[in-house]
């Protein structure tokens, strides 16, 4: 069941804009990214919670196949 606070958060304009805007991996993010770099190319992804997408700009041109999903039509829309 979706939270209805949270649903209502991550749909607020303000805050889809902030999402939006961030571009860089966060540092365990990265860790990710540097441990796994070698075979992304071979990796399809399924990233949950995606936001505004700012791991899908690193990932998703990384993968085999990426597919990013989020409770907010709103973030996926930005």
């Amino acid at each position: 069941m979706i939270n209805q606070q949270n649903q209502k958060t991550y749909a607020a304009p303000s805050i889809v804009r902030h999402y939006a805007a961030l571009s860089e991996l966060q540092p365990a993010e990265q860790t990710i990214f540097n441990l796994l770099q070698a075979r992304l190319s071979d990796m399809r992804m399924l990233d949950i919670g995606v936001g505004g997408g700012r791991t899908t700009l690193h990932f998703a041109k990384a993968t085999s196949s990426y597919i990013g999903i989020d409770q907010s039509a709103e973030m996926i829309a930005a």
